[in-house]
């Protein structure tokens, strides 16, 4: 056992990976930072526009890539060094194309909010305003139920 654990601590190979871990920390430490400053750009970029801008978006999901990339390796889940011993996570999305062009934001409108019914009726007023659009005054005279006069 001793020849065992004396080879373990000589092995050139755990050593450096220590110097690797003791760096991939630091940089996990400054993109966490990084992390919070495009937290607050996209808020800000949101709360002024309307809407999120795109490339933070890109950036920030590529960002969240490497973050994860680092902490797999600093847990031992991957042997795999992150950037820049590898290249720069690629987004899963193309965040490339302009704002309201993303098939995300089609989605979103065409699904119903929380609580809302799939298809909604139409409101009175709206199925009224329809039916004047479509030259549409209502039920015919033969079609209405005078059943009570005579």
């Amino acid at each position: 056992m001793d020849n065992k654990l004396k080879s373990n601590i000589t092995s050139g190979r755990h050593w450096l990976r220590l110097v690797f871990m003791l760096l991939f920390a630091i940089i996990l430490y400054v993109a966490m930072l990084l992390m919070w400053v495009l937290v607050a750009l996209q808020f800000l970029f949101s709360l002024v526009t309307g809407r999120d801008n795109i490339q933070l978006r890109g950036f920030g999901e590529a960002l969240s890539i490497f973050i994860y990339q680092m902490l797999r390796f600093l847990t031992y889940n991957s042997e795999e060094k992150p950037f820049p011993f590898a290249d720069w996570p690629q987004p899963e999305q193309n965040y490339s194309g302009t704002a309201g062009d993303r098939p995300d934001e089609v989605e979103a409108r065409e699904q119903p909010l929380p609580g809302e019914p799939e298809n909604p009726e139409p409101e009175a007023g709206q199925k009224q305003k329809k039916e004047q659009e479509s030259g549409d005054q209502g039920p015919k005279p033969s079609e209405r139920n005078d059943s009570g006069s005579s």
